[in-house]
């Protein structure tokens, strides 16, 4: 049963994550995904999520490491030791989600073939990117002070960050699909 025993604490923290998110405070709620992700890897002893959410921390760490200065939000914005920490569990919140997207998306595919596992990721990559942008902005009123004096997206009146912000974010996806598929083929396929 789903609903019991090891599985209780990820659905409790996710319970979390969806009750912020109602009551307005994104913050809270991606802080609540990561930890729900962490808690049911661990507990189901879910290797691959645990690579998966190790890189997507490792790169969102090694991105608040140049970035840091260039986030500060208008409400709910939270730092720890100067570093705002939104961006920290988002980035690789929204690595995992991106990787169970084209998971999804991958088994409807016949017949794959590197070219089109790649095409499928730049893709995913192009569109979610720009959909978590235009939905956080938009819909959850995330925006970064720090970044807004840049026009950003004039199309979708999204993503206002300077061009190497942009230019990053749109490898994240890219880095961690290339560092999980390496680490997957090198110990998880044995």
């Amino acid at each position: 049963m789903i609903y019991s025993g090891f599985f209780m604490p990820a659905w409790g923290v996710f319970a979390l994550a969806v009750l912020a998110l109602l009551l307005g405070n994104p913050v809270v709620a991606i802080v609540c995904i990561y930890l729900a992700a962490w808690t049911f890897a661990l507990v189901t002893r879910n290797t691959a999520l645990q690579y998966q959410l190790c890189i997507g921390s490792a790169i969102s760490l090694a991105w608040m490491s140049v970035g840091h200065n260039q986030y500060g939000y208008a409400e709910h914005s939270v730092a720890l030791f100067g570093i705002t920490i939104f961006p920290v569990f988002a980035v690789p919140s929204a690595l995992m989600g991106f990787y169970l997207i084209y998971e999804t998306v991958h088994t409807m595919i016949p017949k794959s073939t590197p070219v089109i596992d790649w095409s499928l990721v730049i893709f995913l990559d192009l569109f979610l990117v720009v959909g978590m942008e235009y939905i956080g902005y938009h819909f959850f009123q995330i925006h970064n002070l720090a970044t807004s004096q840049y026009s950003g997206f004039t199309w979708c009146n999204c993503f206002h960050a300077p061009w190497w912000m942009q230019l990053a974010y749109f490898s994240f996806p890219v880095i961690f699909f290339a560092a999980f598929r390496f680490l997957e083929k090198r110990f998880l396929r044995k």
